[in-house]
C-alpha cells in the first residue's frame, strides 16, 4: 500500500497523483529484496510480484527493471495501458 504509507489519497480520477508507478516500482523491488533476505525467501527462483490497477503497472515496471534473479515473475491485473 504505497499510497497509504505515504499519506496519499486515492489515485482514481487524478492524472497528477504524486506516487506514479515508476516511484512505486522501487517499493516493489525493495519488498522483493526484503523477501529474498528472509529465511523462507531464499529457496526457489525468487519473489513473485502481484499488483492490481496502479499496483499492476508498478509491478510490471519493477519486473522490467529488475536484475536477473531479483524477481521470478509478475502477475499484473488491470495495469494501465499507457507507455511505461
Amino acid at each position: 500500500d504505497s499510497f497509504g504509507s505515504r499519506g496519499l489519497g486515492e489515485a482514481c480520477g487524478r492524472a497528477d497523483h504524486p506516487a506514479p508507478p515508476r516511484v512505486r516500482a522501487g517499493d516493489a523491488r525493495a519488498a522483493a529484496a526484503w523477501a529474498r533476505g528472509q529465511p523462507w525467501g531464499g529457496a526457489g527462483t525468487g519473489p513473485v510480484l502481484i499488483g492490481w490497477s496502479h499496483g499492476g503497472s508498478s509491478a510490471l515496471i519493477a519486473w522490467l527493471a529488475a536484475a536477473p534473479g531479483e524477481v521470478a515473475a509478475v502477475a499484473a491485473f488491470y495495469p494501465g495501458c499507457g507507455p511505461a
